[in-house]
């Protein structure tokens, strides 16, 4: 795969646990690394009934180089567009390298989904 359709750049971030001066403890995405990324997106979305209320949940393929960065990255993790810090990507399952050439790792991911 050409580096050319590349054109993403994604943030990911993992769940880190933080104190505050009460001592309580409360659970907030940080930031670990960025990326050039590709968005496949393999399928229709769909609807979710969320308190009530449909929401739409669209999935996608995000597909990285892999190097020891990407190579440490785990479902419940999120993506979050560098350009447009809205959108997020709730990664659904751990990073897999189908074409088994370890030059190329795919998530699967949804966007609209709770990370």
């Amino acid at each position: 795969m050409p580096a050319q359709r590349m054109h993403e750049r994604l943030t990911f971030q993992r769940r880190a646990d933080s104190v505050d001066d009460y001592g309580n403890t409360s659970a907030a995405f940080a930031n670990q690394f960025t990326e050039d990324a590709e968005l496949i997106v393999p399928r229709q979305g769909s609807e979710a009934v969320v308190q009530a209320r449909l929401q739409g949940q669209q999935p996608v393929i995000i597909r990285l180089r892999l190097n020891s960065r990407t190579a440490t990255i785990q479902a419940d993790w999120r993506a979050v567009s560098a350009r447009n810090a809205g959108v997020i990507y709730a990664l659904t399952a751990p990073p897999v390298d189908r074409e088994q050439t370890r030059r190329w790792l795919e998530v699967p991911a949804t966007i609209g989904a709770a990370a």
